[in-house]
């Protein structure tokens, strides 16, 4: 595939009207939403949002429907350092899918990672009334709420967190 994309690569740069975002237009029509989520994949680990953001939006386009990826597209974007992008995604695609806990999880965790503590607690709050069994969102949760001044709160959420997985039990 790689071969085949140097090659109309190639053509498209021989015709005189051929800018960037043509070329990119021709790679992009020719690869699988997979394809496209890996290379925005590839561009995160060279740093590089902006690419890495149209590369999983033509991904997202290509297969509109598809959760997994943008929840893996904004979890990746967390992964590389990138939790504007992340927030971006998830924030999009819960919208889009507003019945999808994870992707409103991933929104909140993004927020937390920025400091928008008010909007990570909304995220948050969204993802466990769609699904309270996950408790890393408790976890999450708790700890937005602490920042948050929300003691009581937070150590009920901490507390909830550690009994459905002991893993987040809080060591004294």
């Amino acid at each position: 595939i790689e071969q085949e994309n140097r090659v109309t690569l190639d053509a498209a740069a021989d015709k005189a009207e051929a800018t960037p975002e043509v070329v990119k237009e021709v790679l992009t029509a020719e690869l699988t939403p997979q394809q496209l989520f890996d290379r925005g994949v590839a561009e995160l680990g060279l740093n590089e949002a902006d690419a890495a953001r149209a590369s999983f939006e033509a991904a997202f386009a290509a297969d509109s429907e598809n959760t997994r990826l943008r929840s893996d597209a904004a979890l990746k974007s967390l992964q590389s350092e990138q939790p504007e992008l992340a927030r971006t995604i998830a924030h999009e695609g819960a919208r889009k899918f507003p019945q999808s806990a994870g992707l409103h999880r991933l929104h909140g965790m993004a927020a937390l990672r920025l400091g928008h503590n008010q909007e990570a607690e909304a995220a948050l709050r969204q993802s466990l009334s769609l699904d309270n069994s996950q408790p890393l969102t408790y976890f999450l949760l708790g700890s937005v709420l602490d920042r948050l001044g929300k003691t009581d709160s937070a150590q009920w959420h901490l507390r909830q967190a550690a009994k459905l997985d002991g893993r987040y039990a809080v060591r004294r």
